[in-house]
């Protein structure tokens, strides 16, 4: 029998009442701690966190800090817009009965030929700004139908895209190519449609009118010797209208010398080509707004039959308000001009991605990111280098600036890794593998450099010929970036700044091109790490080309291995190269024994000595071991100023390094005085040497004047008061020197100098009637002149002065020609 006492109910309930109670704490407990939970909480780590119903089964709910957060990155991707993402195609027709119909969903659409994928992504990137990819996805972006083969417009305000490492396959797209060109005549078939200017004064030799026909525009310098100083101008053009839209100007032609320099007329040449939508040829100036490329243009003028220099060049344009303007060919520099193209077409965009602000009204400052996609492009190169680009910009409405972070992107197969144009942004490119087939990174010839600045970080860049093409002047950083085995070399026509801090820097010797071009613009290494593989033996060339003065390449705290080449030298040209405190493996060609045969050896420039002096009585100052005591200097050639062509060259002498005669090693410097003799006309060669600091300056020079001098103005001239020979001993040339304050440099990198300068003295050499083959030296000096001494003295450099300058004076002598050997300025303290 069942007991029902009261007791034994009461106990029953009360058991029910502690499980009820039980399940009500933990459920207050699972609730506190779903709502406080974090997004990467819970058992699991995921911010998912478990419920228990009445049965004992758990329910993982997402706190609401996990569903905020996971809100927050919009886990929204192009399969929510009709990708498919399995790396097959899938065009729209297969989806759509009529073009109208794909474009109620995009849009933008332009074909049923376009992939789903692309279409889906050009809508993701329209609509929002952040979204997030299957990691295995494969996207098809276009197809072997050309109609497929569309840009994916990168215009969005903000977006933040974050592929996990899906491929965006481009690899069936090929270059595109248009046959409109906007006006008829563009390759000079006849001369109907082309002007020439009428500004200018014909009679007084300011211009030479062009001539077209035949296929070409022809300027011929006709100078007949009756205008010294003056040679042709040019300046032709041809009106055009073009509709809105983007547009590419071409030019082509060649060049040839001159007869001007039969005349004493030296001037290099040179040719500008614009458009312009206000101003035609019959104009003197250019207004600001026009868009210009310079050409580099350049022949042998020592050539007495003149071979023909091609030259060409590219810039593109943008037209928002249409009218009528310009097409503008300028140039001069006592040169023959044969024009064969001078062309407008279409810009066509071969790209895979096209950032532009053009579609959108709002032109602030925008951020962008794109994070770890492997980009595939179509495994071609040479497509007249226009690109087969993966990051193109092309900003023309708004010079307002944008930042762009690409972060572990890979592009793979394509002929520029990344094209950019003017736009005043900032790029970053963290850990990204920048391979491409033909040119690496771009920046377009003829842009506007308005404040563009290109970093990367971390990463490899590499390519089938050249990294970096920077015709366009951009400054491009490089922070422990390896630049690898790239078949030519690091940059190719870099008008701008390259600066490589921590980098590595690796590939094998090219034997045909130089591994360092730039025409107007530096290369700058910063503690990194240079090593060059292959055999120098069979390295013709230096592995450096600088084109101008202004050109240069410096090593700073950096090791470089194996720079060599079977010339001996490591740089060709009027720039310069220079190290600072540099390890050196296995280059006899840079450091202590300097062959390079930049400004710091041709010139007077660099180390100062025309050859390598192992055994030397140098010393260094600031670790500069690799660049001795850092010569500046110029040549001076006034009143005639007009005719200087360079540092070093004028119409009255000209200076270059020589094997003809040398006394420590195997050349030395030659001096051609060509020029009459005038004491009123400056001919000075001047050479500055950095005072140290702390030091004294210890120097020597040797002359050699080796050939008869026959001017009778100078053999047979007789003193008035003395009724002898006016120059018994020999033609004076003389030596000053000077402590003097650099503030600058001028257009031909000769140093501007302040109007401060103290004498320190002169001395002289006869220059003997018959040649004579003994070297002359002469040597110079100066004291280190403490803080605590204020008083100047004739020994001592004064606080103010920064440089020591040798000034060689010419205009006292005959035409003439002799060598210098052996300049040395050893910095003792």
């Amino acid at each position: 029998m069942a007991d029902d006492t009261p007791t034994a109910l009461s106990a029953e309930i009360l058991a029910r009442l502690a499980d009820a109670v039980g399940r009500d704490k933990n459920l207050r407990r699972q609730t506190i701690a779903w709502a406080t939970g974090t997004p990467k909480g819970g058992p699991n780590n995921d911010g998912n966190y478990p419920f228990t119903d009445d049965a004992g089964y758990q329910t993982l709910v997402p706190s609401p800090q996990a569903i905020a957060a996971r809100l927050g990155t919009l886990i929204l991707g192009p399969e929510h817009f009709g990708a498919i993402g399995d790396g097959q195609s899938h065009t729209a027709r297969n989806y759509f009965a009529t073009l109208a119909d794909c474009q109620k969903l995009y849009p933008f659409a332009v074909s049923l030929a376009q992939e789903m994928d692309f279409l889906a992504w050009q809508t993701m990137v329209d609509q929002i700004g952040d979204f997030l990819c299957p990691g295995t996805a494969h996207y098809k972006m276009c197809n072997a139908d050309p109609e497929s083969q569309v840009a994916l417009d990168w215009c969005a305000g903000r977006s933040d895209v974050d592929a996990s490492h899906a491929t965006l396959d481009w690899s069936d797209m090929r270059a595109k190519t248009t046959t409109q060109h906007m006006f008829d005549n563009w390759d000079f078939h006849s001369a109907e449609g082309w002007t020439n200017s009428t500004a200018y004064d014909e009679s007084k030799g300011d211009i030479t009118y062009a001539t077209f026909d035949k296929g070409a525009a022809i300027g011929t310098d006709i100078n007949d010797g009756t205008r010294a100083g003056i040679g042709p101008y040019y300046a032709f053009g041809h009106p055009i209208n073009p509709p809105k839209g983007r547009y590419r100007v071409y030019v082509e032609g060649t060049i040839t010398r001159g007869v001007s320099y039969d005349h004493g007329n030296v001037n290099p040449p040179y040719a500008y080509v614009s458009f312009s939508n206000q101003y035609g040829p019959d104009r003197g100036q250019w207004p600001a707004t026009a868009r210009y490329l310079q050409l580099n243009m350049a022949f042998d003028k020592d050539d007495p039959v003149g071979t023909p220099a091609p030259f060409k060049g590219q810039f593109d344009i943008n037209i928002d308000n249409p009218q009528p303007g310009f097409i503008i060919f300028k140039g001069g520099g006592y040169m023959n001009v044969h024009l064969t193209r001078l062309d407008i077409m279409p810009f066509v965009p071969n790209c895979a991605i096209l950032n532009n602000r053009d579609r959108t009204p709002d032109h602030n400052f925008m951020a962008k990111r794109f994070r770890r996609a492997n980009l595939l492009g179509p495994l071609q190169s040479g497509k007249d280098w226009v690109g087969l680009t993966c990051g193109l910009w092309k900003s023309f409405v708004s010079l307002d600036g944008d930042l762009q972070d690409w972060e572990q992107i890979r592009t793979y197969g394509w002929d520029s890794a990344a094209e950019w144009s003017d736009g005043a942004y900032l790029l970053h490119y963290y850990h990204c593998y920048m391979l491409s087939e033909g040119r690496g990174m771009y920046f377009a010839e003829g842009s506007y450099n308005a404040g563009e600045n290109i970093k990367f970080f971390g990463g490899v860049a590499a390519a089938g010929n050249y990294i970096f093409n920077n015709p366009g002047a951009a400054e491009i950083t490089l922070f422990g970036t390896a630049t690898d085995y790239s078949g030519k070399g690091l940059c190719v026509d870099n008008a701008g700044l390259i600066r490589l801090i921590g980098t590595r820097h690796e590939q094998y010797l090219p034997a045909n091109d130089p591994v360092w071009h730039c025409t107007t613009g530096r290369v700058i290494y910063e503690a990194s790490f240079v090593l060059f593989a292959g055999n120098v033996d069979s390295v013709l060339h230096p592995q450096a080309k600088l084109d101008t003065s202004s050109a240069s390449i410096e090593f700073h705290s950096t090791q470089i291995y194996n720079m060599s080449s079977k010339s001996g030298l490591a740089a060709v040209g009027p720039g310069r190269m220079e190290t600072f405190g540099f390890i050196n493996n296995g280059n006899p060609n840079i450091g202590l024994e300097l062959l390079t045969e930049s400004r710091q050896q041709d010139l007077l420039g660099g180390a100062g000595l025309f050859e390598g002096h192992p055994n030397g009585e140098v010393y260094f100052v600031n670790q500069r071991a690799g660049s001795g005591i850092m010569l500046q200097g110029g040549l001076f050639n006034l009143p005639y100023t007009g005719g200087m062509v360079d540092q070093w060259n004028s119409t009255e002498t000209k200076l270059s390094i020589s094997s003809d005669y040398h006394h420590t090693g195997t050349r030395s410097l030659r001096v051609d005085k060509n020029g009459h003799y005038d004491n009123n006309v400056l001919n000075q060669i001047q050479i500055l040497i950095p005072i140290p600091t702390r030091g004294n300056i210890l120097g020597r020079m040797q002359f050699l004047f080796p050939n008869d001098i026959t001017d009778p103005a100078f053999t047979e001239a007789i003193d008035p008061e003395t009724g002898g020979p006016k120059f018994p001993n020999g033609v004076p040339i003389y030596f000053r020197y000077f402590w003097v304050q650099q503030i600058g440099t001028d257009a031909l990198g000769r140093p501007i100098l302040s109007d401060r300068a103290q004498f320190k003295g002169e001395s002289g050499i006869p220059v003997l009637f018959k040649g004579s083959m003994e070297w002359v030296k002469r040597t110079f000096n100066s004291l280190y002149q403490p803080p605590s001494d204020n008083e100047d003295q004739s020994d001592k450099s004064p606080q103010w002065a920064t440089h020591w300058m040798i000034a060689i004076d010419c205009q006292s002598i005959p035409p003439m020609t002799f060598y210098i050997d052996g300049l040395q300025a050893n910095f003792i303290g």
